[in-house]
């Protein structure tokens, strides 16, 4: 009698631990498929910079987040530029605009990445340094300088600005082996005059 109730004991114990676990890799694969599920809504075939912006911004969040798990919750976030960012000058005299004037200010027309190896806390110098003129030109999309009166006056739209006006494209999505969550995004800026295919 003893032996009977020792056996079930043992495999009421055993059931329960194993419903457990059933319970929570179904929690751990609803979490990651809503996890997923804010990425893939950035797979799209136009995009503007706003967007990649919010994604960038969302991808550092995550790796600071996780910055002590071993780097398996890593987010990468790449995008190929085309053409150069571009600061812009509008002069304004008498109430008209005289002229516009147009200097490369950040970025060549190459694939940035989010994650490089090589820096400490692993966001590339590049698109560091893209997030930090973005904090400084957040409030306005541009800056009036040399104000003279209500007619005259420049306005500077700055890198960033022109960055946030481009238009991309999802290209790339990965996933992780280990854990099954996104691990990178990439991107690629579409130039609508050449590229029409899907449009």
């Amino acid at each position: 009698m003893a032996i009977i109730i020792i056996a079930v004991l043992m495999y009421v114990v055993q059931n329960a631990a194993s419903l457990k676990k059933t319970e929570q890799e179904r929690e751990t694969a609803e979490q990651v498929t809503k996890f997923n599920m804010e990425y893939e809504s950035y797979q799209k075939s136009l995009l503007r910079g706003t967007e990649l912006v919010s994604i960038i911004n969302k991808a550092i969040a995550n790796n600071k987040k996780y910055e002590d798990n071993d780097k398996v919750y890593d987010i990468d976030i790449q995008f190929k530029l085309k053409t150069p960012i571009k600061e812009t000058i509008v002069t304004i005299e008498d109430g008209k605009k005289k002229k516009t004037e147009e200097k490369v200010t950040f970025g060549e027309a190459k694939t940035y990445k989010l994650i490089d190896n090589k820096q400490s806390d692993r966001i590339s110098k590049d698109i560091s340094q893209f997030m930090e003129i973005g904090a400084l030109n957040s409030s306005n999309s541009y800056e009036i300088i040399n104000y003279k009166d209500i007619d005259n006056y420049q306005m500077i739209y700055s890198g960033f600005t022109d960055f946030k006006r481009k238009i991309f494209k999802c290209t790339n999505i990965e996933y992780s082996d280990v854990t099954g969550r996104v691990n990178l995004l990439g991107f690629e800026e579409v130039d609508l005059k050449e590229d029409t295919s899907g449009y």
